[in-house]
């Protein structure tokens, strides 16, 4: 009788002892599904910002250059400079067309107007501003306006400017009309074209 209880306990511990053995392989199965699940996460890649990437790579010089002649400008976002395919008749300068995707613009804001500025080797070679306010155009080009196209109202106005000279491009429109038009600090037309009662139209730079 003995022997029977003694078998009795002995099996009834091993069965006890089978249920936490299978109880802690669970729980070891759940703690290592959740360490992998965790670990997985955590090696994800992180995206990075393509513009804080580019402007890592940014010169120092340009960046100097930058901060020196547009101090206090705010929301600075560099990138590379993507070449554009020119209209014809699309008033460019020479750097323009030289440009490539070696070289770099910087959008910002600055004295309350959007501002976009391109770097070549760390060198300033030009800038485009966009004008919100019109009283901001000069009187000699306000007058140039009013002289040539006062029929037309102006739609924007961007300031460009490079090492030598600044040039205003003018966006107007008559009814289905448009002319953009660009001049020069002193109202002379550099260079003009748009679409006037359906013709296309062009026009030369003033020689007066």
């Amino acid at each position: 009788m003995k022997l029977k209880v003694i078998v009795f306990l002995s099996a009834g511990v091993f069965a006890l002892a089978s249920c936490d053995n299978s109880a802690t392989s669970d729980a070891n199965t759940k703690d290592t599904t959740v360490s992998t699940t965790t670990s997985t996460a955590t090696t994800e890649p992180t995206s990075t910002s393509t513009t804080n990437d580019v402007a890592a790579t940014v010169p120092q010089p340009a960046r100097t250059n930058f901060e020196s002649r547009y101090p206090q400008a705010s929301n600075a976002k560099w990138s590379h400079y993507e070449p554009m395919k020119w209209d014809e008749g699309e008033w460019n300068t020479d750097w323009m067309s030289n440009m490539d995707t070696s070289d770099y613009q910087v959008d910002f804001n600055w004295e309350g107007m959007d501002y976009t500025a391109w770097y070549d080797n760390g060198e300033w070679i030009g800038s485009s501003a966009h004008l919100t306010d019109n009283s901001k155009l000069p009187k000699a080009v306000n007058d140039a306006i009013h002289a040539k196209y006062s029929d037309y109202t102006i739609k924007e106005v961007d300031k460009e400017n490079d090492k030598n000279k600044t040039v205003y491009e003018v966006k107007m429109e008559r009814g289905t009309d448009k002319m953009k038009v660009h001049f020069d600090e002193n109202g002379k037309v550099v260079k003009a074209k748009g679409k006037v009662q359906g013709e296309k139209v062009k026009a030369k730079e003033d020689t007066k």
